[in-house]
């Protein structure tokens, strides 16, 4: 997991400084933020099977590209493409409503296409709301007892945002936002465990609510 940390970090910089090299007009700009992330409690279950896991709070890093539309005097719409990457520790396992001893981790390396609507309050001041839409990642390495969850799963993501920007000079604004973020039904894989059967597939869930920081740099 923490190899996905670098990557991600690695391609949002170069996405930041590629767009800012690109000398294109004034409506691109590219954004870095980075803040808590809070995964609700997960389910997944199978046949005869149902493992509860609770999370510490983790991280999450996102970056992104985006071009601000014309707008008038009430606002303006901008479209935004966004790498993320979310991960939190393992915090509480039940297997069958037993508590077990347990640890683990799990990661979510999501693209997705945001709109946004920014209201414009005043000339430095502008709220906004948005809304995303794309695919996503999800890497559980999860363990108690004999059993364990290791495995990945690729599925439909989607967001919903709301946030602010405040203006510090004419291209860089300060960012501050806050998120609910979903997968649409994951699958992973439980290996071993006290209960028979080797290989069980788990139809599972993800869900989290996140705040960030960052900063913006329109061209």
């Amino acid at each position: 997991m923490p190899t996905k940390k670098y990557f991600i970090l690695s391609v949002v910089t170069a996405m930041f400084f590629m767009a800012a090299s690109a000398r294109a007009d004034s409506g691109w700009y590219a954004g870095l933020n980075a803040g808590l992330n809070f995964q609700f409690d997960q389910e997944s279950t199978g046949p005869n099977r149902l493992v509860e896991l609770d999370f510490d709070t983790g991280s999450l890093l996102a970056g992104q590209v985006g071009y601000k539309f014309r707008g008038d005097r009430t606002g303006r719409f901008r479209i935004e493409a966004e790498l993320s990457y979310r991960e939190n520790d393992v915090d509480e396992i039940v297997f069958n409503g037993v508590p077990r001893v347990g640890s683990g981790e799990e990661g979510v390396l999501a693209g997705l296409m945001n709109l946004f609507y920014d209201f414009n309050l005043s000339k430095r001041f502008k709220p906004f709301v948005g809304a995303g839409l794309g695919f996503a990642n999800i890497d559980a390495d999860v363990s108690y007892a004999a059993a364990f969850i290791d495995d990945d799963d690729t599925t439909f993501a989607y967001q919903t945002i709301i946030g602010a920007e405040y203006r510090l000079t004419k291209e860089i604004s300060l960012i501050g936002d806050a998120r609910y973020f979903a997968l649409a039904d994951p699958e992973l894989t439980r290996f071993g465990g006290p209960a028979p059967a080797a290989f069980v597939d788990l139809d599972s869930e993800y869900d989290s609510f996140a705040v960030s920081v960052g900063l913006r740099y329109s061209f």
